[in-house]
């Protein structure tokens, strides 16, 4: 019989935890183990799920052991194995792209609940593998492949729901990931209609029972199922799922706010690979670097790119700089528009890009702007049962709006732009009898608050919605009018990415409009506005794709944004001497951070010294790949 110290074997654990972990974990144990298998590890006095990455005989590894600063903890117990390899290796190519530890990445897209229950054992062993794990027959994949989509709404959800059926019929399932709950459960209400048995929905707001019951029925049903979700959902495993659905592809909320910095749509790219199954990216205007790869021949394309959105409503681009009423939000046509929608019981919505008093304050003596002491951002003016406030919308610190300026310590500051708060208090003061609603972020502090406000005023003929662009979420049907107030702000940020966000954004909007659209400017000489008018998607991707070529920007690279999370003046030095670190990268120095531009056909297989490097920074620095906001 073999000894103990035979059968004892050192393996290397990536722990699956939302928690700053710096490098793989060692342990040991005596169990016949496989790489790829989940253990329970102990880690900072706390319980958590592991995957095993590498099992050794500890003879081999004597010298190590010997040498090693730590002790060896032993694994607690073998637990069952939910992760089917594609999903590992999906999953250890995500973390490697975007520089981030594995576990985190699994971690992110498992709900908390199903790696709770994997410790507790709810799901009882079956013979050689666990109930948990994919049961469903392997099904032939017709091959990996990516169709991009780019179709109004209704549209589209007629695609998936024809789609559905044929896969159906081929014994297969689907999968349909969305960014939000709400998207979720407005889809789910769509898609579900007559295949209610075989659709399961899921979403981070349910209870953890009714979850777990849903998650397991997934599971054990053997007839093909819709899946309609949010990312945490992806590692359901079951082995019939030949496509998989990005819809609403181009919103910012597959990006993570937190550690691990990662796109969910780049995870699920590489599921799809892996698992040899087809993606389809969906969403009203597609992103760029999407309808790049779709106009390069390398997607097979289920429908044709739709590049025009003709409508026949009245719409205009207001110029406010020629506009009639002074210090008034609004020129004299929206106000004119907005007494004729009041009287025919029409209903409005109209856009701020920002929620507050005003988009920003100024000192009318030197120009500086009053900014938050904590981030350096902007502070925003907020009105407040004690008064007016400066709010930061980052850290959310406040500070009376009775302060100096900052900079020459005078007193004449004078707020910019136009704000949510703003344009209600002034149409109420134009129209005292109309119907008007807010829905920003300090109304609406929850998602069924925000559904029940959008709900109210839709059955209010005559009512007024004033809006941030969070109005999209909940709104499912077309308004007669629709006039965005201002997006001059945005204009200003500096990020290449702006011009296709603004487009996005008012082109949804504009689809949304029935009788009237209007856009209030002080830049009606921005092209975007030309296009957005005319929905000419085709004009606007070939400026833009030109633009990033000559710059450099994606698709033809891949960004390293790095930042630090100490304050003033050390960062400032920590930034400086990591600057002469990476030079030979050629590094782009900003206020904050370093931002490095990658060859996208070699990132990140041909960049290992540089992710080494990456890889050894101290966790205060901060790492995003291909970020949001460059600046």
């Amino acid at each position: 019989m073999e000894s103990e110290e035979k059968k004892l074997k050192v393996v290397t654990v990536a722990p699956i935890t939302k928690a700053i972990v710096g490098e793989d974990l060692t342990y040991f144990t005596t169990k016949d183990i496989s790489t790829g298998s989940l253990v329970l590890i102990s880690l900072r006095n706390k319980d958590i799920v592991g995957l095993i990455l590498s099992v050794n005989p500890a003879e081999d590894l004597k010298s190590e052991i010997k040498t090693s600063e730590f002790n060896l903890k032993k694994i607690k117990k073998i637990l069952p194995n939910m992760y089917s390899p594609h999903f590992v290796a999906a999953a250890k190519k995500t973390a490697e792209h975007f520089v981030s530890p594995l576990g985190q990445v699994i971690n992110s897209l498992t709900p908390k609940v199903v790696l709770s229950s994997l410790q507790k054992k709810v799901w009882q062993d079956s013979g050689d593998s666990f109930a948990l794990i994919e049961n469903s027959k392997n099904t032939t994949t017709s091959g990996f492949e990516i169709s991009v989509l780019g179709l109004p709404d209704e549209e589209r959800h007629s695609f998936y729901k024809s789609l559905i059926r044929e896969e159906f019929a081929k014994k297969r399932s689907v999968f349909l990931v969305l960014p939000t709950v709400h998207d979720v459960e407005i889809c789910g209400e769509i898609l579900k209609k007559g295949i209610e048995e075989y659709t399961t929905i899921l979403h981070g707001q349910m209870s953890a029972k009714n979850m777990l019951i849903k998650w397991q029925r997934a599971l054990e049903e053997t007839h093909p199922i819709l899946v309609i979700a949010t990312s945490t959902f992806l590692s359901l495993p079951r082995r019939d799922v030949t496509t998989i659905i990005i819809d609403k592809e181009g919103s910012s909320f597959y990006k993570t706010l937190t550690r691990p910095f990662i796109d969910i749509r780049m995870f699920v790219e590489n599921l799809a690979r892996e698992k040899f199954t087809r993606l389809i990216l969906g969403d009203v205007v597609p992103k760029i670097e999407d309808i790049h790869y779709a106009r390069s021949g390398n997607s097979v394309q289920e429908l044709p790119l739709r590049y025009r959105f003709p409508k026949d409503i009245e719409q205009e681009v207001l110029d406010m700089r020629k506009a009639n009423g002074k210090d008034s939000v609004f020129s004299v046509r929206i106000k004119q528009a907005l007494k004729s929608s009041i009287d025919k019981k029409e209903r409005t919505i109209i856009l701020c890009a920002r929620k507050g008093l005003g988009t920003g304050t100024i000192c009318s003596d030197c120009g500086g702007i009053v900014s938050c002491n904590n981030c350096g951002i902007p502070l925003t003016l907020y009105k407040t049962k004690n008064g007016n406030l400066f709010i930061c919308n980052r850290c959310k610190a406040s500070s009376s709006a009775d302060v100096r300026c900052g900079k020459c310590g005078g007193w004449k500051l004078k707020v910019l732009g136009i704000a949510t708060e703003k344009v209600e208090e002034e149409i109420k003061s134009f129209f005292p009898k109309a119907e008007v609603f807010r829905l920003d972020g300090n109304i609406a502090k929850s998602r069924k608050q925000a559904g029940a406000l959008v709900a109210l005023f839709l059955k209010m003929p005559g009512a007024i919605l004033v809006a941030t662009e969070m109005v999209l979420n909940y709104l499912n049907q077309d308004i007669e009018n629709v006039f965005v107030a201002s997006i001059d702000t945005l204009f200003s940020i500096p990020d290449f990415r702006m011009n296709e966000n603004i487009f996005g954004l008012l082109t949804r909007l504009r689809l949304r409009a029935s009788r009237k659209f209007f856009i209030q400017t002080r830049r009606p000489e921005e092209r975007v506005l030309k296009y957005i008018l005319s929905g000419d998607l085709l004009e606007f991707y070939r400026g833009e794709i030109e633009e990033r070529e000559k710059f450099n920007y994606p698709p033809f690279s891949t960004l390293v944004k790095i930042t630090t999370e100490r304050p003033g003046e050390t960062a400032t030095k920590e930034m400086d001497e990591l600057q002469k670190f990476l030079q030979n990268y050629r590094p782009i120095r900003f206020d904050k951070g370093i931002l490095l531009k990658a060859d996208s056909q070699k990132w990140p297989h041909d960049y290992s010294n540089l992710l080494k490097t990456l890889n050894s920074l101290p966790k205060r620095f901060v790492i995003k790949i291909d970020p949001e906001s460059i600046f």
